[in-house]
């Protein structure tokens, strides 16, 4: 799955829609499981700006994630 790079950090690892911008999605992650709160757990594959890092799990709504086919994760994976 790819999230979307319109996003910030609030408490609790939890990553919430930045309403300023319009985004991509362009971060590749891996879907863990689904929350108690309609949240989805996923791992982040690849950091990104000072907002996410590599190999962390975070909490984030499922309108900011968009499930992709192997091709496409791993072009995010391996390009900038």
């Amino acid at each position: 799955m790819l999230v979307n790079n319109n996003i910030e950090l609030r408490n609790n690892n939890i990553i919430k829609k930045n309403t300023k911008n319009k985004g991509k999605f362009t971060i590749p992650a891996i879907f863990l499981n689904y929350t108690k709160g309609n949240r989805l757990s996923i791992k982040i594959n690849k950091s990104y700006l000072n907002i996410v890092e590599e190999n962390k799990v975070y909490l984030i709504n499922s309108d900011l994630v968009r499930l992709v086919n192997d091709e496409a994760f791993n072009y995010f994976m391996h390009n900038d």
